[in-house]
């Protein structure tokens, strides 16, 4: 096995997903960052690695793009396992992925920023539950008050006068999925 086989394979490795019951949603462990891709093979950017958003930075921030083709560092996250189920983003920057909030935000009447990454801890707002779908084998993201996270065009959008993000979806289709992918450390 050469050295980027290897690799790939501790990658796989890191990323387990268990179930406890036949039709349980699986428990993601992580041990290290991983990036989130779109149906299309796009990646979720945290633009500067996180820290935007927020008053700082006005209402029409952007701080969340997915028109990326490859992973960067401002494509890496890190997994935050909280209580009762849910889970937080981390940028590489340290600051958390925020639905404004806690979701419901976005589409085209809105000029408002739905996501922000200037979060320095994990309140309401940065907590989401991850639903995996079986038949597809991808996941969605709810966010606080049960909308999901949608990726406009399934991905493939960014810059500062698109929506590429918003978290107004009341079901999960396919624009709402995702794989988590693992990187190497």
């Amino acid at each position: 096995m050469n050295l980027k086989a290897f690799k790939a394979l501790l990658a796989a490795i890191s990323l387990t997903i268990a179930s406890t019951a036949s039709d349980a949603a699986p428990i993601v462990t992580l041990s290290g960052p991983l990036a989130l891709q779109t149906s299309n093979g796009h990646y979720l950017t945290a633009v500067n690695g996180g820290g935007l958003g927020g008053p700082n930075n006005g209402p029409s921030a952007v701080a969340l793009h997915s028109d990326a083709k490859t992973k960067g560092g401002w494509e890496t996250l890190y997994l935050v396992q909280l209580p009762n189920g849910r889970v937080a983003f981390r940028t590489t920057a340290g600051y958390y992925l925020t639905a404004v909030n806690g979701g419901g935000v976005g589409g085209p009447n809105t000029s408002a920023s739905p996501f922000h990454t200037d979060a320095t801890w994990a309140s309401t707002w940065e907590r989401f539950q991850l639903e995996f779908d079986p038949a597809s084998n991808t996941y969605a993201l709810k966010t606080a008050n049960g909308n999901y996270v949608t990726f406009v065009n399934n991905g493939g959008i960014g810059g500062a006068n698109n929506v590429p993000v918003h978290s107004d979806a009341r079901t999960a289709n396919d624009w709402e999925s995702f794989t988590l992918v693992p990187l190497s450390n």
